[in-house]
């Protein structure tokens, strides 16, 4: 199964977005090791795809973290609770 993560979402230089979240592809809630999304210009849009094993169906909880490389920012989505979705194997 693929999970796509995409958000609309303007930066400043120097800036860029990841995903932290539940799963091992997403840093199982450490920041260091959340999945790094992907600018694109073009469309305004910042992704990335992970494909997700079938023993990791279930609820997915996620948050996006904007991180500032010029200040050493780091700025958890104020959703609360997390965002989360429920993964099953087709």
């Amino acid at each position: 199964m693929t999970l796509r993560f995409t958000l609309p979402f303007r930066t400043a230089w120097g800036q860029r977005l990841v995903v932290c979240g539940s799963l091992p592809s997403l840093g199982q809630w450490n920041l260091d090791q959340a999945l790094s999304l992907h600018y694109q210009p073009e469309y305004g849009i910042w992704s990335q795809e992970i494909d997700l094993p079938e023993d990791q169906a279930g609820t997915v909880d996620y948050k996006y973290i904007l991180l500032d490389d010029q200040d050493g920012g780091k700025h958890w989505e104020w959703a609360q609770p997390e965002r989360g979705l429920r993964a099953r194997p087709v």
